[in-house]
């Protein structure tokens, strides 16, 4: 039955986006703190993970994708659009984690300065605030409620700005470097990463919101 499988679908798909936001909102804590403690084994075992969470979200892909050709033609129609938003949004995230992650552990394993204390402090907040936004997102989609979607995604895009204008603080830094120019460049690289974390992020609330409207 066309609409049995579209609940199952739903279900399936909803458990994916959330086992993605998850392990996204994790391991990109993880390795912030990981590095703000200099410390390159969760570093390494949070690269090896990514990698699996990628072939694990291509799998369930392959299969979701599948169960898309069951259901009504045009609610299919309607529906891929959205659901490929979310599913490459969630893609985009592990590979924007993985930009974050091997210049952090290169880093760690060549003993190069540590983050500054100044750095860590500064950006604490920044990594708390994004972590929170990806736990919120997910959130909604473990629950099926998006009423709070535009004050999530009104939020997300207010952190982007902010985040924006760190990393034109941190160019002008660049430019008059008397430290670590190695480290600093680093610090630029999470700072300009988790911007584009964010970005991916409102993309996939948007196309969840729509993938999982009520049918008309």
């Amino acid at each position: 039955d066309e609409a049995e499988v579209w609940n199952a679908l739903k279900e399936r798909t909803a458990k994916t986006i959330s086992s993605s936001l998850l392990f996204s909102a994790d391991t990109y804590k993880r390795m912030f703190e990981a590095f703000a403690k200099d410390s390159l084994r969760p570093l390494k075992l949070s690269l090896i993970k990514i990698v699996e969470e990628k072939a694990k979200l291509k799998k369930q892909r392959r299969l979701e994708t599948r169960g898309l050709q069951r259901i009504d033609q045009q609610l299919s129609f309607e529906r891929s659009t959205w659901y490929h938003l979310c599913t490459n949004s969630c893609q985009q995230m592990l590979n924007t984690l993985t930009r974050i992650g091997e210049p952090m552990k290169e880093h760690a394993d060549n003993s190069f300065s540590p983050l500054s204390k100044s750095y860590i402090e500064e950006f604490s907040p920044y990594c708390r605030d994004v972590y929170n936004v990806l736990m919120d997102i997910n959130h909604m989609v473990e629950n099926g409620c998006y009423d709070n979607a535009d004050e999530v995604s009104a939020r997300a895009k207010e952190l982007k700005h902010s985040l924006a204008t760190l990393r034109k603080t941190q160019t002008r830094r660049l430019q008059g470097n008397k430290g670590s120019l190695r480290m600093d460049f680093e610090y630029l690289n999470i700072i300009q990463e988790s911007h584009e974390l964010l970005s991916e992020v409102r993309n996939l609330l948007r196309g969840s919101n729509k993938y999982f409207a009520p049918v008309a």
